[in-house]
């Protein structure tokens, strides 16, 4: 038998895709910040108000403690107006009842909420009271013990199907070990699943990651060559449901009587039997695969539902091992970029510029919104995303770095967006972009003036709805994910020579940053530079005419050319402190290149210089002498008058005489 092509229909597939419950997109202030919110709704009433009691909580002063209820039965939605004291609007128009179809946009106060409805749920669990009873009006109900017990001999049918499907077991997960995407894997499952129970049709849902709504699927495989559309929904009682997602049992329903509960949708189908499997790994529940039968054909029996039920278990395996490793490379990412990126470290100042901008992080961290920070080059513009990002309700997530001026245009969408298998040459396998790298944390967008212009129109979108395709892809993925953007462009600049988009700027400035260069930080530079010193390791320290040098520079490189510089010091020093001599030669120079200093009389700077020599010998009276040239005797004598003019004398070197 060959198996038709399930590659014709796919739905959803992406973990962490939209649900296919209907749901609202709480945009605005519903949260302290202004944080975006969505809500699935359950079947039942959905209460939305200012009180902490209500299921979707509106911090708006112009919502009333409860204001309205949404109201959904399985099919449709409707939103009423129980009493609040400013006006339900739905797509700009005052409402008192109103049943919600997709897209509707809803103004509650000063929140925005958009209905979204993009398919009915294929799975309807339907209340039966836990009375329903195995052969209770005619039907039967079995589940399975994935045993192959030898339930007839081999040779005799039944034994020969059983025996026959233990070597398709085994060619199953050498298949699976095979597969590279979870793409691949739904195929296989139900491929392996509904070839060899000569099912007629099929589908793999997905459980959906919300506590609350258990129920919930997103069917991301499904198959029937004759109904089609048609046959999209199932419902199944609460009693067979709760052996599959409970008890993590198989249930095989045969015999299906046309007074069941369920029976609208088993009777127009004509459904015969149906195995439903759940997909477990350990006490999760991770999703289910489903066969059915219809009148023309033979129903399932015992052998037929261990083996699907196997199928399912393997697939649930194979499925944790996928989002292992998923989570286990965003984690690479985030550790990666916590100690080892580029602007990693430590924000420190006290001057008044910095502490102003330290004050701001702290503002604006846990709020969640957009954040553009500007500086020169050099500023530690990361560093400051990366303090946003460590203060914030996502600082256990990732927080993914991108260069964009560092990515070369023809591939700024494949390196954010990711790409499916075989979208250009040299795409050999599905790869995710930055975007979903950093789903759940921060997503950092450095030199956002770099971003070609046609780019800009596919980030806007992106940021506007957190959702964006794969290059080549066909399916919509969706993002939770903050994000801070940076640049060293006066971007209004851009704006008016048309090389950047204005409402994208408006998008990513909600709140802007602005770094101060470090040559207006006074002394932060000497904190800056002592601390570097401290991560070298050493103790070693500072000379004064450093110190001096350092605040005279004008550093255009900010903090970066200060810490190469001290990297240089330390190479070229002795490993205890670092003196002018292990400067570079541009540095102690300040406006064009003059050379800095008081005038002083010779004597004066005879003095200074030998004192300096004596220092930088550590005392030793033999080396200085050597050093300036003269003899130890002339040392003497000239370090004999200057203690007679009050200097004061060096400490003599151990073991000199």
């Amino acid at each position: 038998m060959r198996f038709p092509d399930l590659k014709g229909d796919r739905r959803g597939g992406e973990r962490g895709m939209s649900s296919a419950r209907p749901r609202l997109l709480v945009r605005g202030t519903a949260e302290p910040g202004g944080v975006s919110q969505t809500y699935a709704l359950r079947e039942g009433v959905t209460r939305i108000g200012r009180s902490p009691e209500n299921s979707i909580i509106l911090s708006d002063t112009l919502v009333s403690r409860l204001h309205a209820e949404i109201r959904f039965d399985g099919t449709s939605a409707v939103i009423t107006d129980v009493g609040g004291k400013n006006p339900i609007r739905v797509n700009g128009e005052e409402v008192h009842e109103q049943k919600l179809t997709h897209g509707d946009t809803i103004l509650i106060g000063g929140v925005e909420m958009v209905f979204e409805n993009l398919d009915p749920p294929p799975l309807r669990v339907v209340k039966d009271g836990g009375q329903l009873e195995v052969g209770e009006r005619g039907m039967t109900l079995d589940t399975a013990r994935v045993t192959f017990e030898r339930h007839a001999r081999p040779g005799s049918p039944p034994g020969e199907k059983e025996y026959r499907r233990l070597p398709r077991l085994y060619r199953l997960s050498e298949e699976l070990l095979q597969v590279e995407e979870e793409e691949q894997l739904y195929d296989v499952a139900l491929a392996a699943a509904a070839e060899e129970t000569h099912a007629e049709r099929g589908f793999l849902g997905l459980a959906v990651d919300e506590p609350s709504s258990a129920t919930s699927l997103s069917v991301v495989r499904f198959w029937d060559p004759v109904e089609e559309q048609r046959s999209r929904r199932l419902e199944m009682s609460e009693t067979i449901f709760n052996h599959i997602t409970r008890d993590r049992r198989a249930v095989l329903v045969s015999n299906v009587p046309d007074r069941f509960d369920a029976s609208k949708t088993v009777h127009d189908l004509k459904i015969r039997s149906y195995i439903c499997a759940p997909m477990v790994h350990g006490e999760r529940f991770l999703g289910l695969l489903y066969v059915d039968t219809r009148e023309n054909r033979e129903k399932f029996d015992q052998s037929d539902l261990e083996f699907v039920s196997a199928v399912a278990r393997l697939a649930g395996l194979a499925l944790e091992n996928f989002r292992a490793q998923a989570d286990l490379q965003r984690e690479n990412v985030r550790l990666r970029n916590l100690i080892g990126g580029p602007g990693s470290g430590e924000l420190i100042g006290k001057h008044e510029s910095i502490a102003g901008v330290l004050r701001l992080i702290e503002k604006v961290a846990p709020r969640d919104t957009s954040v553009l920070i500007c500086g020169e080059n050099g500023t530690g513009k990361e560093l400051i995303a990366r303090a946003i990002h460590l203060r914030s309700g996502r600082k256990d997530r990732p927080f993914v770095a991108v260069n964009c001026g560092g990515i070369p245009p023809n591939l700024v969408e494949s390196e954010l967006f990711g790409y499916e298998k075989g979208a250009f040459t040299g795409a050999n396998q599905t790869t995710v972009g930055k975007f979903e790298l950093a789903a759940g944390g921060t997503l950092f967008l450095d030199e956002v003036g770099e971003m070609p212009l046609d780019m800009q129109v596919k980030i806007l979108r992106a940021i506007q709805e957190r959702r964006f395709y794969r290059v080549g892809g066909t399916k919509e993925i969706e993002v939770d994910i903050r994000l801070i953007s940076a640049t060293n462009q006066i971007l209004k600049r851009a704006i008016e020579t048309g090389r950047f988009r204005e409402d994208l700027y408006f998008r990513l400035a909600v709140v802007t940053i602005d770094v101060p260069p470090l040559r207006d930080r006074g002394d932060d530079i000497i904190l800056i530079a002592e601390r570097f010193l401290d991560h070298a390791g050493g103790g070693i320290t500072i000379t004064k005419p450093v110190r001096e040098a350092l605040l005279k520079y004008h550093w255009p490189g900010n903090i970066r050319e200060l810490r190469n510089v001290l990297e240089q010091a330390i190479i070229l020093g002795d490993g205890k402190k670092i003196t002018p001599a292990d400067l570079p030669n541009h540095i102690g120079k300040t406006g064009r290149g003059q050379m800095t200093f008081r005038l002083k009389s010779l004597s004066e700077v005879e003095r200074q210089y030998i004192l300096r020599v004596l220092e930088e010998s550590e005392g030793n009276k033999a080396k200085a002498a050597s050093i300036l040239g003269i003899s130890r005797e002339t040392l003497y004598q000239k370090l004999k008058l200057y203690e007679h003019v009050g200097a004061d004398r060096p400490e003599k070197a151990e073991g000199e005489g």
